[in-house]
């Protein structure tokens, strides 16, 4: 055991080979290191382009604008989850201006395209209306899982 060599024992008593032996090492390793830092770096710009062209090409005519947009949006993202959060934000505004830019009845008809029963005929939001064939008419009321609802 008295002859075991370790890195400790050569650094302590033969310093300058040692330095010597690691220097090419150190340099080769920092070289290493950039390198993969770039490569990280550009995977990155790759993987952060797909995820924004994925998205945009859903708006079809206008998935240009919309990959400028994200790509605005997503500049200082560092991860897929900041990326998606950028775009479920971008997502989000869009639904907000297209639901302030519909009427009562666009919303209602994309949310109910025909009444139950399939009159084919677009639910106006007045139940009493509906129900009565008026307006001035009372809401019936009906029990369903135990709690009155409008009867339609």
């Amino acid at each position: 055991m008295e002859n075991d060599i370790t890195l400790e024992v050569l650094k302590s008593e033969h310093s300058d080979i040692v330095a010597e032996i690691e220097k090419p090492l150190k340099a080769q390793i920092a070289t290493l290191t950039q390198e993969n830092g770039e490569l990280k770096t550009a995977k990155w710009a790759s993987d952060k382009a797909i995820l924004i062209d994925t998205f945009a090409a859903k708006f079809g005519d206008n998935a240009e604008k919309a990959k400028a947009l994200l790509q605005e949006q997503c500049k200082d993202a560092k991860s897929a989850a900041e990326v998606k959060a950028a775009i479920a934000d971008v997502f989000l505004l869009v639904q907000e201006h297209a639901a302030a830019s519909k009427t009562k009845a666009e919303s209602l008809a994309e949310l109910w395209p025909t009444k139950p029963g399939g009159s084919g005929e677009q639910p106006t939001g007045d139940l009493a209306a509906e129900k009565n064939g008026s307006g001035d008419g009372d809401v019936q009321l009906e029990m369903a899982a135990g709690m009155p609802v409008p009867a339609y």
